[in-house]
């Protein structure tokens, strides 16, 4: 998300920079939600979505620039959704499909553990 803003000299800003969400542990669950980065209280961009359990779909991507994850069903299993600062994590039949580089979702796993997503990204400019 880009947006200008105005800001008065030497005030402090707090920037968050969200977690990335853990991949579900195992079949049956879900995977956890990514947390959210902010500046201050001028921008606010919320985390990604675990992906579903048993949905064969990956987590997506969170903030305006955010992509859902992709469907997938019993022949094929999309990956997670990417951003503009990294890809999504690819299915993975056997390991974890984590996600690469900021602010992307992790893939799904087959039997096994779905793919961590990737940190959050704020990128300030003056």
């Amino acid at each position: 998300m880009a947006k200008e803003v105005t800001v008065t000299p030497g005030e402090t800003i707090s920037i968050t920079v969200g977690a990335g969400g853990a991949g579900a542990p195992g079949n049956g669950y879900s995977g956890y939600n990514g947390g959210a980065s902010s500046f201050g209280s001028y921008i606010y961009c919320a985390g990604g979505y675990g992906g579903a359990a048993g949905s064969g779909r990956g987590g997506n991507s969170g903030g305006s620039y955010g992509t859902r994850g992709g469907d997938g069903n019993y022949t094929f299993s999309a990956g997670g959704g990417g951003s503009l600062f990294g890809g999504g994590g690819n299915y993975s039949w056997q390991g974890r499909g984590d996600a690469s580089g900021f602010g992307a979702g992790g893939g799904p796993g087959a039997g096994g553990q779905g793919g961590y997503g990737s940190q959050g990204f704020v990128l300030v400019e003056w």
